[in-house]
């Protein structure tokens, strides 16, 4: 049986390890992948050791949570704004319902409605409330 001597070359890098100094040949795809997946690996002498992640990684994740706050500010304020809007449509419903002489308590018309309120619904009187006010928009810098 003979044995054939097979000659391969590649470029490395060289990384050393965060435990004992040992030197550490890697491929740059290697590297690349174990760089990106965060994935442990050893030294010559056994030691784990990890990539930590870089600071434009650190950024680039920050910066995709403060977008997703944005995002939900946004949608929060396009809901109150509705939720506003809404209660003030209604407001102004039933104020044109009581224009027209319909009793907001008891659904019935009536050609003397203040007068019907203070006899029939005085506690309605007395806590009449302002129409909802539209929140104003923040102005960021």
């Amino acid at each position: 049986m003979s044995a054939e001597a097979v000659c391969y070359t590649a470029k490395v890098n060289i990384v050393d390890c965060a435990t004992c100094g040992a030197p550490i040949a890697l491929t740059q795809a290697r590297e690349t992948t174990l760089r990106s997946s965060r994935e442990p690996f050893c030294c010559p002498q056994g030691h784990h050791n990890t990539f930590r992640p870089s600071e434009t990684d650190r950024l680039k994740a920050e910066l995709v949570k403060e977008k997703q706050r944005r995002e939900m500010a946004e949608r929060e304020v396009v809901m109150e704004r509705k939720r506003a809007e809404s209660a003030i449509k209604k407001h102004e419903r039933e104020q044109k319902r009581v224009r027209n002489g319909v009793c907001p308590c008891c659904n019935r018309s009536f050609v003397n409605l203040q007068r019907h309120m203070t006899t029939k619904h005085p506690e309605e009187v007395k806590s009449e409330t302002q129409p909802p006010q539209l929140p104003q928009p923040k102005e960021s810098t």
